[in-house]
């Protein structure tokens, strides 16, 4: 992944941090590095590198231009629409559904960033339902 993130760092100025579940364990006591596989914490980026997959980097710049879109004015209808998409599908639905016993104390608004980010690292990875392409 270091290509990656050495890419988007550059366009960005996100610094990502690649830790074993180990340091993750000693740097961050209170997140789960056996299931955690990235996270964002003070405005960066950590990757799990003993258990991450190639899409959880760009899982993770998924919620920060999600973040953009919402806190932004100009840009807000773009969010809105995004999650009105989430909202509205079956995908989405099911999504949110399956979501929701991991994040138990989510907001449903939180719930929903999660299941567009997740949904869209499955489009990328081509496994999501051809209708919503």
């Amino acid at each position: 992944m270091s290509a990656i993130d050495n890419v988007l760092s550059d366009k960005f100025g996100v610094t990502v941090n690649m830790q074993t579940s180990e340091e993750i364990t000693r740097n961050f006591p209170d997140v789960d590095a056996n299931t955690a596989k990235a996270f964002i914490r003070d405005g960066q980026i950590y990757i799990n590198t003993t258990i991450a997959q190639s899409t959880d980097l760009l899982h993770e710049y998924t919620h920060l231009i999600l973040g953009v879109l919402k806190s932004d004015p100009k840009l807000r209808g773009n969010y809105e629409q995004l999650m009105d998409i989430v909202a509205r599908t079956k995908e989405g639905k099911d999504m949110i559904r399956r979501l929701r016993s991991r994040y138990e104390t989510a907001s449903e608004m939180d719930l929903m960033e999660e299941a567009f980010a997740k949904l869209f690292g499955n489009h990328i990875m081509g496994k999501l339902n051809p209708e919503l392409k």
